[in-house]
């Protein structure tokens, strides 16, 4: 079979998307009209070749304004804070969130879904996630001797995959180290297997598996020294 390839060369309009898009597709037609199967546009012709600057200070914001990109959901440690009694409906909401879809898996509701919340924040061991619109993640930490054990990392499902469980462990390393502590500690349901991949990823280790409260738990560590 014989393919047909355009290679398309033209001047963009700068960092205009749209326009970019229609002149993208005018260029398009054109090719097909020509007899084209397939037509490549050159790398970043759609943000009007806007380069990407590593070595500048805070890259990722400086394209993005360049670019006009704006990420609704771009979160970093900075957006984590303790949480107040009158975040205890949304953690709530978000965790339930989070955990539901484990419900079939293991066959009940996982722990997190039963903690008392009330008596958590007013222990001042819950951290939350938030945006302009609210709550996004949860995180429940204390300190043990001398380990940050972490209880519970939950991202709303919505706003899965864009790093925020990674922003949150972030902030668990960066406190732990604030506070001198040796390691962090925490445990995850042995079938919550993304959990797993999650944390060896994040340099955790497995320490042991065992029942615990009725859950079949795997338990991890992370040295700090």
């Amino acid at each position: 079979m014989n393919v047909a390839v355009a290679l398309l060369q033209m001047t963009s309009c700068g960092s205009d998307q749209a326009a970019n898009l229609t002149k993208g597709e005018d260029f398009c037609r054109r090719a097909l009209n020509m007899g084209a199967d397939i037509a490549l546009f050159p790398e970043m012709w759609n943000i009007g070749y806007t380069p990407y600057f590593p070595a500048e200070q805070e890259p990722c914001d400086i394209w993005r304004s360049q670019v006009g990109i704006k990420e609704r959901f771009h979160m970093d440690i900075k957006s984590i804070r303790q949480a107040k009694a009158a975040d205890q409906r949304a953690v709530v909401d978000c965790v339930r969130a989070a955990y539901s879809r484990y419900l079939v898996r293991i066959g009940k509701e996982p722990a997190p879904m039963h903690a008392d919340y009330e008596a958590l924040i007013a222990q001042r061991v819950v951290y939350v996630l938030t945006d302009e619109d609210g709550v996004r993640g949860v995180l429940v930490m204390m300190p043990q001797e001398r380990s940050l054990f972490v209880e519970n990392v939950s991202v709303d499902p919505r706003f899965q995959g864009q790093g925020l469980g990674q922003a949150l462990m972030a902030f668990v390393e960066q406190h732990a180290r604030k506070e001198q502590l040796n390691e962090i500690r925490l445990y995850t349901n042995e079938l919550m297997t993304e959990n797993l991949s999650f944390y060896h990823k994040l340099g955790f280790e497995e320490e042991s598996r065992r029942v615990q409260d009725g859950y079949h738990r795997v338990f991890l560590r992370k040295g700090l020294g």
